[in-house]
């Protein structure tokens, strides 16, 4: 699968790409291996795994 991107600044992932970046780092996939597979820059491939595993706590309410 190639992403396509738009000058220097790479276009949003859709959410099926989403979740097959999600999916494979769940079955153990490195992310080297994940960039490899779907054509996304390694970090971009970071970004979205660790944004995935980043504490679901409940937002404040406000004052």
């Amino acid at each position: 699968m190639a992403h396509k991107r738009v000058g220097v600044f790479e276009t949003m992932l859709k959410t099926g790409e989403l979740f097959m970046i999600r999916e494979l780092h769940q079955k153990g996939w490195t992310k080297i291996a994940i960039a490899q597979e779907t054509g996304f820059d390694r970090k971009t491939v970071s970004k979205y795994i660790n944004k995935d595993q980043v504490s679901q706590s409940p937002k404040c309410k406000g004052r």
